[in-house]
């Protein structure tokens, strides 16, 4: 952000770090408590919880190495990754989850319990913490780094779909209730989508101006 130096930078990062922990503690909690351990079949509360380990992590090295002190190359990375999967949970409710429902899809998928949490707030700040406040990631390869996490997911449910042992758990997953070639287009598109925010998000990054 225009105007800050380097420490006032990394202690705004660290304040939307700490609150994303303490959302992702509230919607994980809310989450436990109604599903329990099913909820991690969810792409939503995999990438979510991945956001809330990172930004522990976030938290640990910026306040022991100080304000001064560059934050791993590792961090960075991992940080512009779980910004990467909170932004497709964000795309991917607005755009594909949401519309059939018209608004009420949009209050549900984005205005209730946790999904307030995970779809919207998370998802905003995690992106606004990095792109106004932290570090660009400087491994060459970052985005198809970023797209991993996506496709180990893809990698699990679709043959547990296939196999009929999970059910979804999003409406793109009922392979047996649509035509293939719905699965097939669900199959390119939802990883298109993750590469395209990995690497417009890290275009946005790089074109900043330096941190002062």
């Amino acid at each position: 952000m225009k105007g800050l130096t380097k420490r006032e930078k990394r202690i705004c990062a660290v304040l939307c770090n700490a609150i994303i922990i303490a959302l992702e503690l509230v919607s994980g909690l809310i989450c436990t408590i109604e599903i329990g351990a099913s909820q991690f079949q969810y792409y939503t509360q995999d990438s979510n919880y991945f956001a809330m380990i990172v930004a522990i992590l976030f938290l640990v090295f910026a306040l022991r190495g100080g304000h001064d002190k560059p934050l791993p190359d590792w961090l960075i990375l991992l940080r512009y990754m779980a910004t990467c999967l909170l932004s497709v949970t964000f795309l991917v409710v607005i755009f594909i989850l949401c519309p059939p429902y018209g608004l009420n899809g949009y209050r549900i998928g984005l205005l209730s319990g946790a999904q307030t949490f995970e779809h919207l707030l998370c998802p905003v700040l995690s992106f606004l913490s990095l792109f106004l406040f932290e570090d660009t990631p400087k491994f060459k390869y970052a985005t198809l780094f970023a797209l991993i996490p996506t496709l180990l997911y893809a990698a699990v449910v679709l043959p547990l779909n296939a196999a009929r042992l999970l059910h979804g758990p999003y409406p793109f997953l009922y392979i047996y209730e649509q035509p293939w070639w719905q699965s097939v287009i669900f199959a390119i598109v939802i990883p298109s989508i993750a590469y395209m925010v990995s690497f417009f998000l890290l275009l946005a990054l790089k074109k900043r101006k330096p941190k002062a």
